[in-house]
């Protein structure tokens, strides 16, 4: 689902009742990933939206928003939401790796590409990474791809196989078993429930 923060209006988000929208309209810039129950009861609400009339599907967006905005089950995907408290020297490390996946990954980055970055070996990296964000590398870049191929699936003239190689997947088998396990449906559903909103 695609909308702008003015979406209501430039002075809706100032009322008292959508501080908490407000905040998680910030916290989205930087991209947010949503875990555990609280993933799979967000993506019920959001699939029930496709099928109400107008007025009702605004309210479930509006209980969608709310559970996003007070829930602690996410996880931020670059440095500038890191949500793990971490000491100067860990963030200026954190923000290189983030800066570097963000311009990067299109493209393969070999573990020893990133650990060289902060002077690490590649068993010291992936256990340094793994402490602070509680997953691996290769699952945070997995993360960007598949956000950014979920912007591309807004192009109806793209083809699931090019929007796959584009974000960084070089097999689309592997692509559609990641975005699956990432947004709770399959790349060509994605699609049509994007249409379906739309229409």
């Amino acid at each position: 689902m695609q909308l702008r923060e003015d979406f209501l209006g430039t002075t809706f988000l100032n009322i008292p009742e959508m501080n908490a929208i407000k905040q998680l309209f910030a916290r989205g810039r930087t991209g947010v990933v949503f875990i555990g129950e609280t993933k799979h009861k967000i993506g019920s609400i959001l699939n029930s939206l496709i099928d109400e009339p107008p007025f009702e599907r605004l309210l479930g967006l509006f209980k969608a928003l709310q559970m996003m905005a007070t829930t602690d089950d996410y996880e931020s995907l670059n440095a500038s939401g890191f949500a793990v408290e971490v000491n100067p020297q860990d963030k200026v490390r954190m923000e290189a790796i983030y800066h570097h996946v963000e311009h990067n990954f299109q493209r393969v980055i070999p573990l020893e590409e990133v650990a060289q970055l902060i002077n690490m070996t590649v068993p010291a990296f992936c256990r340094y990474f793994k402490k602070l964000t509680n997953r691996t590398f290769t699952q945070m870049v997995n993360e960007f791809r598949i956000t950014y191929a979920s912007r591309l699936l807004q192009d109806e003239h793209m083809s699931i196989a090019a929007i796959s190689f584009e974000s960084g997947f070089n097999n689309l088998s592997h692509f559609n078993k990641q975005f699956r396990q990432i947004t709770g449906v399959s790349p060509r559903e994605y699609r049509k429930n994007l249409r379906k909103l739309v229409n």
